[in-house]
């Protein structure tokens, strides 16, 4: 993988002093940089996980993807850059509890001098902008608060909606390989359970909060204020090249 073009797309150094300061700036453009988007899906083009194809997609195609493209791809650039990196799987929360369908999420746990941080640039409408440690300690950005708490053997990635806080996934942070997901990755493409197939689904983190395209519904968060804007149907290919920078 060519990582000074990726660090090209983050707008991003090659190195800074810090371990910490250097993954918080690269966690921070990237979920800026590279939305989660699920076009290939509603195109029924079929995803890979192979690197040298997220490469073409995502550093060379200024496209977006969903977990197993985005955080599968900043797994490598971080393993490229020296970090001590691990593939984990979480199961994701839903309204009427944890999903049934077990670990079907990717992310990247990172671990700093014996600190562990959750390091996700593919949680879709809620990856968090900043590295969150599994200590507890919470952690803002300009999309709001995330932390982990310990529930049983799990860890919980939360996030705080008023003065609530709302798990998003637990996990445990065994190591696992990108073929551990590949069942998975087939699930969300294909299955009629799956909430990704059904209709165009855009985010990305902004300065001042966030940006979502889910349907013909923009939403649009700046500074803890949010306003919705329904869209006509020829009117979302502009929102995919004003707010994402995607063609449609």
């Amino acid at each position: 993988m060519n990582i000074r073009l990726y660090l090209e797309r983050l707008e991003a150094a090659e190195r800074r002093a810090g371990w910490l300061p250097y993954l918080t700036e690269l966690q921070t453009n990237h979920v800026r940089k590279i939305p989660f988007e699920n076009l290939d899906i509603i195109r029924k083009v079929p995803l890979s996980m192979e690197p040298k194809r997220l490469e073409r997609k995502i550093v060379l195609g200024g496209r977006g993807g969903v977990c197993y493209e985005l955080n599968g791809l900043f797994h490598h650039l971080l393993r490229g850059l020296g970090f001590d990196v691990r593939l984990a799987a979480a199961t994701t929360r839903t309204p009427d509890g944890w999903s049934p369908y077990v670990n079907t999420h990717m992310l990247n746990i990172v671990d700093i001098d014996g600190r562990l941080f959750v390091a996700d640039v593919g949680f879709g409408g809620n990856s968090p902008g900043a590295p969150v440690p599994l200590d507890g300690e919470e952690v803002r950005d300009a999309d709001g608060f995330y932390r982990t708490v310990r529930e049983e053997d799990y860890y919980v990635l939360q996030k705080r909606e008023a003065e609530d806080w709302a798990p998003l996934y637990r996990f445990r942070t065994e190591e696992k390989r990108v073929e551990d997901f590949g069942q998975a990755c087939q699930f969300v493409q294909t299955s009629p359970e799956s909430p990704f197939n059904r209709r165009v689904f855009v985010s990305r983190a902004t300065d001042r909060g966030r940006v979502t395209l889910s349907g013909d519904s923009l939403t649009i968060v700046e500074d803890g204020e949010k306003r919705k804007i329904a869209l006509r149907e020829h009117e979302i290919p502009d929102a995919l090249r004003r707010w994402f920078n995607l063609e449609p």
